[in-house]
Parts: C-alpha cells; sequence; structure tokens
C-alpha cells in the first residue's frame, strides 16, 4: 500500500518506508555519486592548498596550530552540528552543511591570498586579522564538510542502499574518495607551481562557488527523484544524553554503543598511524621538495587505499566481515 506523504510531519519521521529504488536507476546512482566525488574533490584539493598556505604564511608553527584549532572545533561542536541534523530533515540539514562547507571555503580562500599579497608588499595592518579570520572559517569549513560526507556516506547511503549492497556501495564511496585524492594533489601541485599560490587560491574559491550550486542542484534534485530520503526512519531511542549534545553527553552517548568497542579498537588504530596530513606536507616544503613533487607523494598514497578499498570488498565476499576484518588487523602489524 503506497504512503501518504503528506502525513510525514516537519521532522521528516515515519515509521513504515517505501520500497527501494536507488539501486534500479542509474540517474540517481549518477547524482549520489557525483556530488559525494565533488564533496570530496573540495575537500582534497583544499587541505593541500590550506597545509601549503599555511607553511608559507608561517612555517611549521602556523600549521600546526590551524590544524589543532580544526580539531578543538571538531570535538567540541561536531556533536551539536550532529543533533541539529537529526532534528531536522534531511533536505533542510543537507543544504545548510553545504553551505557551511562552502561558503567559509570561499572566503578562506580570498582571506589568505590577500594576506599572502600583504606580506609581498610588507603592508602589514590587515594581515594578522585576516590571517586570524582565514584560520576561523577553515576551521568552520572543515566542520561543514565533515558533516557533509557524514550525511552522504553515514546516513543517505544506508536509506539508499539495497539488502547486501552497503558494503559494496561503501567501498565504490571510498575508491571515489580516494581516488579524488590520487587526482586532485596533481593537479593541485601543478597549479601552484604553475601559478603560484595566490592563483591557485582564486581557482579554488571560483570552484567551490561552482561545486556549491552544482552538489545544491543534484542533492534536490535526488531528494526529489527518491522519496525514501524525505522520510526518516525511527528505530528506538538512545535514553542516555540524547538531548545533551555537549562533549561529555557525546562521549558518555559514544560509550553506550553497542559498537563502543570496535569504535575504541578503531580509534586506538589511527593512533599508530601517521597520516601524510598538512604537517607533512608543510615539513616537505620546509626540506627543498616542489610542490609537485608533494602532489606525487600523496597521489601514491591514496593510490595505496583504493587498492585496500577494492581488496577489501572482495574478501569480504569470499570470507566474511568479522574474518576479513581479523585478517587486516593481523597484516597490519605483520
Amino acid at each position: 500500500m503506497p504512503i501518504d506523504y503528506g502525513s510525514i510531519d516537519k521532522r521528516g519521521t515515519y515509521l513504515e518506508l517505501p520500497p527501494l529504488t536507488m539501486p534500479q536507476n542509474s540517474f540517481n546512482n549518477f547524482l549520489f555519486y557525483s556530488t559525494y566525488t565533488l564533496t570530496c574533490l573540495e575537500d582534497r584539493a583544499w587541505s593541500f592548498a590550506l597545509a601549503l598556505a599555511m607553511q608559507s604564511l608561517g612555517g611549521m608553527r602556523l600549521v600546526s596550530i590551524q590544524q589543532f584549532a580544526e580539531g578543538i572545533a571538531c570535538i567540541i561542536l561536531s556533536g551539536i552540528i550532529g543533533k541539529h541534523c537529526d532534528n531536522v530533515s534531511r533536505k533542510k540539514s543537507i543544504i545548510q552543511v553545504v553551505a557551511m562547507n562552502n561558503a567559509p571555503l570561499i572566503f578562506a580562500c580570498l582571506c589568505f591570498t590577500v594576506c599572502l599579497s600583504l606580506r609581498e608588499t610588507g603592508f602589514n595592518l590587515l594581515y594578522t586579522p585576516l590571517l586570524g579570520l582565514g584560520m576561523v572559517l577553515s576551521a568552520i569549513n572543515r566542520l561543514g564538510l565533515n558533516q557533509e560526507k557524514n550525511c552522504l556516506a553515514r546516513d543517505w547511503v544506508v536509506v539508499l542502499a539495497k539488502s547486501g549492497t552497503l558494503s559494496r556501495l561503501n567501498a565504490i564511496l571510498i575508491s571515489l574518495d580516494q581516488l579524488t585524492n590520487v587526482i586532485t594533489p596533481l593537479i593541485a601541485g601543478a597549479l601552484i607551481s604553475l601559478l603560484r599560490l595566490q592563483t591557485t587560491l582564486v581557482i579554488l574559491g571560483i570552484t567551490g562557488l561552482a561545486t556549491m550550486l552544482l552538489k545544491g542542484i543534484a542533492l534536490i534534485a535526488l531528494l526529489k527523484r527518491e522519496p525514501r530520503l524525505l522520510v526518516k526512519e525511527v528505530k528506538g531511542e538512545l535514553v542516555v544524553n540524547h538531548d545533551d549534545p555537549s562533549v561529555p553527553g557525546v562521549l558518555a552517548t559514544y560509550w553506550h554503543q553497542k559498537i563502543f568497542s570496535a569504535a575504541f579498537g578503531l580509534a586506538l588504530l589511527f593512533m599508530t598511524v601517521l597520516s601524510f596530513d598538512g604537517l607533512a606536507l608543510g615539513y616537505g616544503q620546509s626540506a627543498g621538495l616542489s610542490d609537485t613533487v608533494l602532489g606525487g607523494f600523496k597521489s601514491f598514497s591514496s593510490l595505496c587505499g583504493i587498492l585496500g578499498a577494492i581488496s577489501y570488498a572482495f574478501v569480504e565476499r569470499q570470507i566474511g566481515v568479522r574474518k576479513t576484518g581479523f585478517f587486516g588487523f593481523t597484516k597490519y602489524y605483520f
């Protein structure tokens, strides 16, 4: 029996769900994957350019300060933003996080471009305020970007996935993310080497405006074509600190999840990995490596990530999730 969507409340809450449609609709797939790819392209290009901009403006110390500010902002505010997205419809939440991602990126590009120009001219009156504003905007961009990726890769994909295809779709999303990290650093490094960092930042700002419009059009079209996304399934309420988006509340909620042990183990695993992030890029540049070479190193690391995602999807189908996880865990330490 068809569902009366007129009875859905303003939060999009409804217990009964319509049949899945996305796996059979190639255009819906195209809209979803295109949007996620654009998000990943923005993430990878901006992360690469931002690290080099911080290195050029203030050396390794400024790179560290900027990454510390982003980390603190994510720890304090991610729970609040996530709680807000849970309380509103998917359409409203995705529009808000896309704007929260792209708008700060555009203005941060402008701030850092002006700072690089002021440093060359020796006019320092506006340098420090614009530098601080740009770093704040970068932190806001990171919050919006993380939430946008969470909405698409943690929420939308679950709703749109057909039974038995979620692991395959997740592998596709990971592969797309890593593929953009193979291509983007090479392009960004070449642009910085050929056109200078200021020009590359201007290009990134213009591109950020264009991708914001493209993502908005694609996501609204997908919402119209896939009514399942307009519905939020209620599977039960978590009673512990459910309405507390603060850091202690988020940690308490995290503690009471059934998958806490697995998530905590994953967190410990990340502590043993030195990511090829802004600090590594800044150090490489300070050591005299060219922007193109740095982009090549970052691309190679992402190529290895793509191979890992592809091999996971294959091995998981052969021996199951638990054995695959155990195999990857033991192989990592050997």
